[in-house]
């Protein structure tokens, strides 16, 4: 089915896990917050970004006019680069200390989870924690989403760039995601299965 404009992910999917298979350098994803930010002046969202610098993405959403207030980041990269500075922390940004200890990654999301006043996170990408960690492990942790999706009461849309791993993998995500959205080359937004 295909999206005719996009939604409020959080209210078309609530209590969800949804696979986001989407193109590369599209703006969709921004666009996608912008709705969910307008439509819910009360809550706020959890970037998770695991393949650029949460500072990056701060600037995107800021050059976008996006209230960056409402936004818990959490950087998978930058404190395990070498490069985080002390002045960029803040109480909205957490840093993941290693990228390949995902107890380090669960306890930090689970913390952000318990603030009521969320009910979207964004994991951007699942490519970039497959990058430090096994597939198996990315499947075992995806599965504990599923429960904190809907004990929270919390939307959970997990990006993914289909071409850098082979189909079999995006079948096995699909497996343990309630939904699947996929992006067009033209940018249309289509609910698989739906």
């Amino acid at each position: 089915m295909k999206i005719e404009k996009i939604e409020d992910i959080s209210k078309k999917f609530p209590k969800r896990l949804v696979l986001f298979s989407r193109r590369v350098y599209s703006g969709t994803l921004y666009d996608i917050v912008d709705v969910y930010l307008s439509e819910n002046k009360d809550k706020k969202l959890i970037w998770f970004e695991t393949d650029n610098p949460s500072e990056k993405i701060l600037e995107e959403l800021k050059e976008r006019e996006l209230d960056v207030s409402r936004v818990y980041f959490v950087d998978l990269i930058s404190k395990a680069s070498g490069r985080e500075r002390e002045e960029e922390k803040n109480e909205s940004k957490f840093s993941i200390n290693n990228p390949d200890d995902m107890v380090d990654i669960s306890m930090t999301l689970s913390d952000l989870f318990d603030d009521e006043s969320v009910s979207l996170a964004i994991i951007n990408t699942i490519n970039g924690l497959l990058a430090f960690n096994s597939i198996e492990n990315i499947k075992k942790f995806i599965r504990f989403l599923s429960k904190i999706a809907y004990s929270t009461n919390t939307t959970i849309l997990i990006c993914y760039y289909p071409e850098e791993y082979p189909k079999e993998l995006e079948e096995a995500l699909k497996i343990c995601c309630d939904a699947y959205i996929k992006e067009s080359e033209g940018k249309e937004l289509e609910i698989v299965g739906d």
